[in-house]
């Protein structure tokens, strides 16, 4: 029997290193082992064939999976975690099972980064950054186990940090915010970085009485300033001393002066003034209470003459520019203060050299403004700063009233008297003209108007040297002077002519009883001629009610300014009056230019064309509302010193010349529309046409509707001239009689109700008198 020889067995190496022999049949086969390869590819060529490592890690740089790393030996390859990762089977790498998982340093070493420091984990590795309020110490570049967080001072980092008004203060990594002293935080007890603010505390609002009797508690930025009421001085001194600065009566504290009582208030100014140089911090705000007590002692300068008046005038300008000026402080940037009292009002400003204004600075009080150039005269006068003082005084015009100019014609100051100063400038005149704007006392009066400065050299006198008016309205007047002083505007008025005033006056007072004589006719007319009760006869019945009870009143009323609030309800009626008076006359346009177009359709010319209610609703009720809101917008405007009528102030006269000026613009529309439509139709109709046989007469009647319809009153807005006056008193006073004309005595119903009256009247008279002689004869007979 043959035996199979097992080669493999027989010689081992028979297929050469890194190989494996598999035993066959007389025969054996040769095969690399795992993790190598034959060199000859897939055919084993005995003898030759050799077995090649296979660098599994080449071949698939994955087979280790993410976040690992192959590494090739002869056979096989092995497998390890990047640094930062982990096997999840521990310390045996079971391939292609294994998996290689982030190490979080951050969890098993937390003081890895160090302390003040968040240590946040990444793949593989962490990352370090110090904690809000801290910073590295190597700067933007964190270098493990050296860099350490310091504390960041935010305070001294950012000291603006808290906002305006607030503390900052600097803790651990952190820092906290408080409000000022006087300020209290938007948010309440808890502060919110960065949306918190600090609001100023109104200590006035819940304590009146805070500065205690007798006071006013003005609020300011994080504080409150103290001063005395108009009459009242602070005693025991002019500086305000809390809890124990208390205001006592001007007259008692001047009692206790030792000075004489014609000049009290002015030696108690000059102590005044002698403390605020004496280094006494007394509020501006007190300054102007002062002064604004001591100009409006009216009843101190009443019996003094005019050298007095002008001697202690000047005293006071004197001191009120000098206390005010030594309160300016030196700055680099640009601070301003306004002050007000019931008297007085301060504007001062402050402009640094450096400070770049887009603008030339405007200083405002009462009303009254000055526009000047304090950059330039600080740079003029070389100077760190510039400022300026503007104060207006109300009521000063008492001591320098325009007797102090002289003029051919009537003077009077139109405007407040202002001063303005340039302190610690020495400048006789500016390179630059100065520019005021006055505001008027009595706007939209006629007059010429004069700037003016007080001039004390060689006499006390008002004088327009170096000033001009440049511009000027109803309302205000722009003075330019080359100079700074005290100032005021002047208006001069052309003395009146008496002789053409007393004419006037006398038409006035024959032509308004004729007027009211004639609108009774026609009242009494329209009440009781039912043939003529229609749309018509109810606006002619009211228009002749408004304008008899408005020039009544107006010929009665506007003289009784001893009593003011009389005088204010008076004003206020005829306000209304004369309103409602326009408003019928404006619905007689309308209903007559209704009538005119329908004037061809003769069956329809009778028609009512508006109604009664919407009449009474338009003609009574849209006066009410004007007056009403005009009263509530201004309630001052119905008191005129001079006369029972509306205020020039805050241009209130036009609550009813507005109207007026609308009502006769719409009628005179209205009157020519009427003409117009009543030529065309008059030339197209039939002349034959019975109904407008009369055609002349109706022509006549629309004319005379421009009187009616109160298109004459234009007049007024030219008072000027003279034609016009005369023209205005003659035809509005003589309105009702044209009314009662055209309304009744041309009316053919009319005439025939006015001889039905007579022949009654004639009638009654007859019978009476044919009974009186039958009753006569009655009682001779029984006598005999």
């Amino acid at each position: 029997m043959c035996n199979d020889i097992d080669e493999c067995n027989q010689d081992p190496l028979i297929c050469g290193s890194n190989a494996q022999c598999s035993n066959t049949a007389g025969n054996y086969s040769c095969s690399c082992k795992t993790g190598f390869t034959p060199n000859t590819g897939a055919t084993w060529i005995y003898n030759q064939t050799l077995c090649n490592d296979i660098d599994e890690c080449n071949k698939d740089p994955t087979i280790c999976g993410s976040n690992a790393q192959c590494t090739n030996i002869i056979g096989n390859y092995s497998c390890s975690c990047d640094t930062g990762f982990t096997p999840n089977t521990g310390a045996t790498w079971i391939h292609h099972q294994t998996l290689c998982q982030d190490i979080d340093e951050c969890n098993q070493y937390p003081l890895i980064c160090g302390s003040n420091a968040q240590c946040s984990n990444t793949a593989g590795n962490y990352s370090c950054s110090c904690k809000t309020g801290f910073t590295p110490n190597t700067g933007a570049t964190w270098i493990y186990n050296q860099t350490l967080c310091n504390d960041i001072d935010e305070c001294n980092k950012d000291p603006t940090i808290c906002g305006s008004n607030a503390q900052c203060t600097n803790i651990i990594g952190n820092y906290s915010c408080s409000c000022d002293t006087g300020f209290t935080p938007n948010t309440g007890a808890t502060w919110i970085h960065h949306q918190t603010l600090c609001q100023d505390i109104d200590e006035c609002a819940p304590n009146p009485i805070i500065c205690g009797p007798n006071t006013i508690c003005s609020n300011t930025v994080g504080h409150y300033i103290c001063t005395c009421k108009t009459g009242f001085i602070p005693s025991p001194g002019a500086t305000w001393i809390p809890n124990k600065t208390q205001c006592e009566d001007l007259m008692k504290q001047m009692a206790n002066a030792s000075c004489p009582q014609a000049s009290s208030q002015l030696c108690f100014l000059s102590s005044f003034t002698d403390q605020l140089k004496n280094g006494s911090e007394i509020p501006v705000e007190m300054v102007a209470s002062v002064l604004g007590t001591i100009v409006s002692s009216d009843s101190t300068w009443t019996n003094q003459n005019d050298k007095q008046k002008s001697e202690a005038a000047q005293m006071i300008l004197t001191s009120a520019v000098s206390l005010v000026s030594a309160m300016i402080k030196p700055t680099a940037n640009v601070t301003s203060k306004k002050v007000k009292s019931e008297k007085l009002e301060i504007d001062l400003m402050v402009v640094g050299s450096n400070t770049s204004l887009n603008a030339i600075p405007k200083l405002e009080a009462q009303g009254n403004s000055m526009e000047v150039d304090l950059q330039g005269v600080a740079k003029e006068n070389n100077k760190s700063y510039a400022a300026a003082v503007f104060i207006s005084y109300n009521g000063m015009s008492s001591l320098l009233s325009a007797s102090f100019f002289v003029s051919e014609h009537i003077p009077e100051i139109n405007s407040e008297v202002i001063s303005a100063t340039l302190p610690e400038m020495q400048l006789s005149n500016l390179s630059e003209p100065v520019n005021f704007t006055l505001k008027h006392s009595k706007p939209g009066s006629e007059g010429n108007m004069t700037c003016v400065y007080w001039k004390t050299e060689p006499i006390k006198t008002w004088s327009p040297e170096g000033c001009e008016e440049i511009q000027t309205n109803e309302t205000h007047t722009v003075c330019s002077c080359t100079h700074l002083s005290t100032f005021a505007l002047i208006m001069e008025i052309e003395k009146p002519q008496h002789h053409d005033d007393d004419m006037l006056e006398l038409i006035n007072l024959i032509a308004v009883p004729i007027n009211l004589f004639f609108l009774s006719c026609a009242i009494i007319t329209f009440t009781c001629c039912q043939s003529i009760q229609n749309a018509n006869n109810t606006i002619h019945l009211h228009l002749s009610i408004c304008l008899f009870l408005a020039h009544l009143l107006f010929l009665t009323g506007t003289s009784q300014t001893k009593v003011p609030v009389l005088c204010a309800v008076i004003a206020g009626l005829l306000h209304y009056l004369f309103l409602a008076s326009f408003a019928w006359m404006c619905l007689e346009g309308v209903q007559l230019y209704l009538q005119v177009r329908n004037l061809r359709h003769v069956r329809r010319s009778s028609k009512q064309t508006l109604r009664t209610g919407y009449l009474l609703l338009a003609g009574y009720g849209t006066p009410l509302l004007i007056v009403a809101v005009s009263a509530a917008l201004f309630s001052d405007g119905y008191m005129n010193n001079e006369i029972c009528w509306l205020s020039f102030e805050k241009e209130f006269r036009w609550s009813f010349l507005g109207p007026v000026a609308l009502i006769l613009a719409v009628n005179m529309i209205l009157f020519g529309a009427i003409i117009w439509t009543l030529q065309a139709t008059l030339s197209q109709l039939n002349a034959e046409v019975s109904s407008l046989k009369e055609s002349s007469l109706l022509t006549f009647k629309a004319l005379v509707q421009f009187w009616i319809l109160g298109c004459s009153w234009f007049l007024g807005f030219f008072p000027q001239v003279e034609i016009c006056r005369l023209l205005f008193i003659v035809l509005n006073s003589q309105q009702g009689t044209m009314i009662f004309i055209v309304y009744c005595l041309l009316n053919r119903e009319v005439r025939k109700e006015y001889k039905k009256w007579f022949c009654c009247q004639q009638k009654t008279s007859t019978t009476s008198a044919m009974s009186s002689r039958g009753r006569e004869t009655s009682v001779t007979t029984l006598s005999r």
